[in-house]
Parts: C-alpha cells; structure tokens; sequence
C-alpha cells in the first residue's frame, strides 16, 4: 500500500516538474525582461507552494494509512485515483495559467485565464482536502478559507494585471504553506503564562 501511494506522489512531482519546465520554456522564448522575471518567480514560488501543500504532513500520514488499512484496494481507488484527479487538473490549470503569466505578465487575463489563474490552485486545494477526508477523516479549514480567497482573486481579476493577480494567488498559497507548516504553527501559538 505505502508504494502504490508513493507512486502517485511520483507522479505529482512530475507534473509539477513539467509544469515548472513549460513555464521556463516559454519565458526562454519570450526574452528574460524585468516583467518576465517577475511573473517567472510569481509562477516558481506559487508551484512550490502546491508543492508544500501536497508534500506535508497529509502525504505521509496517507501512505502510512494506506500500509495499514485492511481495505487498502478501496481506499487506493477512492483517494489515488479518484480524488488525485481533480489535483492533476488543478496542476494542468496553473500550467494554463504560468504559460499565460509569462506571455502577458502586463495584461488583464481574458475570463477564461482568470478561471485557469485561481481556478486551478482552488481545484488543486478542494482535490487536496477531498483526499485528506478520505484519508484521514479531517477537513483542513484553513484550506477551505483558501480556497474562498481564491475565488474573491477571481472577482478582481479583471481589474488587474496577470501580474498582480497571480501574486496575490501565489501569496495565498505560501501563506497556507506557511500555516500548515508545524514548526512554524507550534513557534506561532501563545505560550501560557506562569501564574502569580
């Protein structure tokens, strides 16, 4: 069980990976300008935020579940196949979505970059916590909090550059990151204080 979930995180590495190498293509044949280097480390910085969100603390516990379970075909179908493809999907929008970054960082994206631009991260996060209610039997709010940010992005999105929009959905995903990341949560939390 824990190496068929392996497999698929193998596999998201990879489309990752190919989504990052799409984006410097382009970017490559475009020229490096100062708007292209921006949008190119907006669309580095938000993959590897998606990166950190599916590499944390839910990838382990899944493939520690998924070892254990008496039921390890049912639950590698429901969460592996199913539920991993609305990630994947999400992973190809934000491809969409960094290869129109690059091409028209100073532009405000058409309806349907604006849906590639938040649509793919909130596809990618509602698969994610889909995957975690499977898996682990919890919801992460901050997730779904997430997710409805993205979708405020989307009501501006027409209002601002390509730019503009997608830093500030790259800004929710580190921020999200940042949260889920535990070391960082325990350093964050009110100490109690001694009493007198």
């Amino acid at each position: 069980g824990g190496h068929f979930a392996e497999r698929f995180q193998a596999f998201i590495i990879i489309a990752l990976g190919e989504s990052i190498v799409v984006t410097g293509a382009t970017a490559s044949a475009r020229g490096l300008t100062t708007e292209i280097v921006l949008a190119l480390t907006v669309a580095f910085l938000g993959s590897g935020a998606l990166w950190w969100l599916y590499f944390g603390e839910v990838a382990e516990r899944s493939r520690r579940h998924l070892a254990e379970s008496e039921d390890t075909g049912r639950l590698a179908r429901d969460a592996y196949t199913y539920l991993h493809l609305p990630i994947v999907a999400g992973i190809i929008m934000v491809a969409v979505a960094d290869d129109l970054l690059i091409a028209h960082p100073t532009s405000t994206l058409s309806a349907a970059g604006i849906v590639m631009t938040v649509g793919g991260p909130a596809l990618y996060l509602a698969g994610e916590s889909l995957f975690r209610l499977r898996m682990i039997g919890s919801v992460n709010p901050q997730r779904i909090l997430s997710v409805t940010a993205l979708a405020v992005l989307g009501g501006v999105g027409t209002q601002v550059p390509a730019l503009a929009l997608s830093g500030a959905v790259a800004l929710v995903l580190i921020a999200l990151s940042l949260w889920e990341y535990q070391p960082l949560r325990a350093r964050l939390r009110p100490r109690a204080q001694p009493s007198d």
